[in-house]
């Protein structure tokens, strides 16, 4: 074969491998699964375990978890379903509080912890709290993450700082040792 048909020869196998590949492409596309609109320049509070579209209830004296309730329509017209919505958030930080209300005594343990949900259904563990408060008693305790906060027999607010964002919502999971009186609470600012 002479040096030009093979340039040829070499030409046409190339333009068969790129037509090839042209027919074997095929087009991917991608869809959004949710849009939900995000707040702007705002700041809410939320009170997990709250009763009615008009609280008198502001905590629970037992073991519970906030999404364990029966939805209702707020005084401002929104739907708690127990979980507070925080898409688009730029801060949130929670609120954990343990007391006597009514009586409940106050010798026992609160332990609270977050579940977060990127859809309002499915929930996982969040683990990514950083302590708030202002009477830190270590560096260490400044950068350590956790993912519970436990107030034994005392009257007292432990607060904490969500470190990673970027989830739909939040809701709060109380358990209960012995008594008391325990709230959670959160807020965001957009």
């Amino acid at each position: 074969m002479k040096k030009n048909q093979k340039t040829i020869l070499f030409g046409l196998v190339a333009l068969m491998v790129l037509v090839l590949g042209f027919l074997g492409y095929q087009k991917v596309s991608a869809w959004i699964s949710q849009d939900t609109p995000t707040q702007t320049a705002k700041y809410q509070n939320f009170l997990f375990f709250a009763s009615t579209t008009n609280p008198t209830q502001l905590a629970t004296t037992t073991s519970a978890t906030s999404t364990d309730i029966a939805a209702f329509f707020d005084t401002d017209g929104r739907l708690n379903n127990g979980y507070f919505v925080i898409a688009g958030a730029k801060e949130v930080l929670l609120y954990f509080q343990r007391g006597e209300q009514n009586s409940s005594g106050n010798v026992g343990t609160s332990t609270f912890n977050i579940q977060v949900t990127p859809n309002g259904t499915d929930w996982f563990n969040y683990n990514q709290l950083r302590n708030a408060t202002s009477t830190i008693s270590s560096a260490n305790e400044l950068s350590t993450l956790v993912g519970t906060s436990t107030i034994r027999a005392a009257t007292t607010t432990n607060i904490f700082k969500m470190e990673t964002l970027g989830w739909f919502g939040v809701r709060c999971i109380l358990v209960e040792t012995t008594d008391g009186s325990h709230t959670c609470k959160a807020s965001a600012s957009w």
